[in-house]
């Protein structure tokens, strides 16, 4: 014997309720790895602030559609693999924004990929989508009952919907990617670097390997132990220049060669400290602590008969040179 319209109805209705509770588990999934990577992953606050307040916003609406899954609200339940679409291609949209932090793109995905929270958050995403697609899809009408009817037309909607909101997720990936370059810019383009006595360092682009620039200081302006920060290849790159206690004088790159977060120098213990991971350095620029695989690069340097120091070179691997 058949079953009846009714309970063919019924048995759809029980699937997809329990499609749209694994729906808003995976929702809900995706924003605890996105709060954990909010929470944990200081260069997001240090480097790339709007990409830190997008992920806020992406975390709450997923929030808000595991909400409407757990409830059951089937209009509004349409909208689950839309926004997981744009959430992914806004994540994966991030990776463009690379060159502005000193990085290649495919460093930064290394990175990026190598975070199991990012991941995570991707893959719950993704299982949003196939969830959807592959459970019992409505089609609200007037009569009670009628959810499960799907039509052609309903599906080249549905298409013509994931694909706007793809688009409008690319678009406003863009726009953040070209807050971030302008910000970066503006940062590299205003900022110089002070010394002991309140001078700034004046040094010109360069592009390493033996090219030279302008005196970024003289022997006579520096102490021993006191770092002199300058910028070298270009306005993006901040170094440390110290002075030491037979006379020499060295200089090391100030980012950090995990994700180029810009270090701080202590004193105190003579030690670079990244404030993004915890990476240290020696006040030789070597590998105290990681995850920092790579040791500070070197800045080459060239003093003339009149104290003037040139920079000339960088010398080590690095991801931000």
């Amino acid at each position: 014997m058949k079953p009846n319209r009714r309970e063919v109805g019924d048995r759809l209705d029980r699937r997809l309720r329990r499609t749209q509770l694994l729906v808003g588990s995976f929702f809900v999934l995706s924003a605890a790895a996105g709060v954990y990577l909010l929470l944990t992953d200081g260069s997001l606050w240090r480097l790339a602030v709007s990409h830190a307040y997008g992920l806020i916003a992406m975390c709450a609406v997923s929030l808000l559609m595991g909400g409407v899954c757990f409830l059951g609200v089937r209009r509004l339940y349409t909208l689950a693999p839309m926004w997981a679409a744009g959430v992914i291609v806004l994540q994966l949209g991030d990776l463009v924004t690379a060159p502005a932090y000193n990085m290649s793109i495919s460093y930064f995905a290394s990175y990026l990929f190598g975070l199991p929270a990012y991941d995570l958050l991707l893959v719950s995403q993704f299982l949003v989508i196939v969830l959807y697609l592959r459970g019992p899809r409505l089609k609200v009408r007037a009569r009670k009952g009628a959810y499960f009817e799907v039509t052609s037309q309903r599906q080249r909607r549905d298409f013509i919907r994931i694909m706007g909101s793809i688009g409008a997720f690319f678009v406003l990936t863009v726009v953040l990617a070209a807050i971030d370059l302008t910000g970066s810019q503006s940062k590299g383009s205003t900022s110089g670097s002070t010394t002991q006595s309140g001078s700034q360092s004046t040094s010109s682009s360069g592009s390493g390997g033996g090219s030279s620039t302008a005196p970024v200081a003289n022997l006579s302006e520096l102490q021993v132990g006191t770092p002199f920060t300058f910028y070298y290849p270009d306005q993006n790159h901040p170094n440390a220049l110290f002075k030491l206690s037979d006379g020499t004088v060295e200089a090391y790159s100030l980012l950090c060669t995990h994700v180029c977060c810009p270090v701080g120098y202590n004193s105190t213990s003579q030690t670079f400290v990244c404030p993004c991971h915890g990476s240290v350095f020696d006040s030789g620029g070597r590998i105290l602590r990681g995850p920092a695989a790579y040791a500070l690069p070197k800045i080459a340097l060239q003093v003339d008969s009149s104290g003037a120091i040139t920079p000339t070179g960088v010398s080590g691997a690095s991801p931000c040179m």
